[in-house]
């Protein structure tokens, strides 16, 4: 389980509920009408926007969110690419499949396979990089559809409050009706809050997520574009620290 997820989460909701304790207006906020409103409208126009392949990965984002994947420790990675490029330098390209275990990327396994089966280099960094284009595009779908939740909510939660002030000026003179009214004017709660707990964090998990998985592929990429032109392992490790360098400096 993601750790500042959880405390991340817990610290804003203890914010939210202390001030809307402390403001004596908890009651108030506790409308499901203006709950179904909010939500039922901003899930209504993620499935107008995004075909249902997305739309039904919304429980993956969530998934992800708490539990990520478990991906390789980048230092992990560029050791065990220096350790590949050390058997292909001592014992050729041959000697490598041998060498790989369960625990390898089927990203590397596939580029040592190609590797083995003498494609150019060029093709090798073509198909490599299509590879990671299309994940690229692929978490894309899934991260605009959560930043797009995002939008949505909002907007419904000022919808409601509007819908709310008309009927506030519809019932002026009926108190029920005014406090009914009211009770509908506070979607705006709900849309912002909604958008920041449970739709923008997805996105920028997710797009985080994406840019560690990348760094990884970027890593293997170049660790075996280098056996493949018969670099040397020192070499190798020293244009695989300049990527990771590279890649922290763009995360910070």
């Amino acid at each position: 389980m993601d750790i500042n997820t959880v405390i991340g989460g817990i610290l804003g909701l203890s914010c939210v509920a202390y001030i809307l304790i402390d403001g004596q207006i908890l009651n108030i906020l506790m409308d499901k009408s203006a709950l179904v409103f909010v939500l039922g409208g901003t899930f209504a126009s993620t499935m107008m926007t995004y075909p249902f392949r997305i739309f039904r990965k919304i429980p993956t984002g969530y998934r992800l969110m708490l539990f990520p994947p478990k991906f390789i420790p980048l230092d992990v990675e560029v050791a065990r690419m220096c350790e590949l490029a050390e058997v292909a330098h001592q014992r050729g390209i041959d000697a490598l499949p041998e060498k790989l275990n369960p625990k390898d990327l089927e990203f590397l396994r596939s580029g040592v396979r190609m590797l083995m089966n003498e494609w150019t280099l060029e093709d090798i960094e073509k198909h490599l990089e299509q590879d990671m284009q299309s994940t690229i595009d692929r978490h894309a779908e899934v991260q605009r559809m959560f930043e797009s939740m995002g939008t949505y909510a909002p907007i419904y939660g000022l919808l409601g409050t509007l819908i709310g002030v008309l009927g506030l000026l519809r019932f002026l003179g009926d108190p029920k009706g005014m406090g009914n009214a009211m009770a509908k004017a506070i979607t705006t709660f709900y849309g912002i809050f909604f958008a920041n707990f449970f739709a923008l964090p997805v996105a920028g998990k997710l797009e985080m997520h994406t840019a560690h998985e990348m760094l990884i592929k970027r890593v293997i990429t170049e660790g075996l574009i280098g056996i493949k032109q018969e670099l040397n392992p020192a070499t190798i490790r020293q244009k695989l620290d300049t990527i990771v360098a590279q890649g922290k400096r763009k995360k910070a």
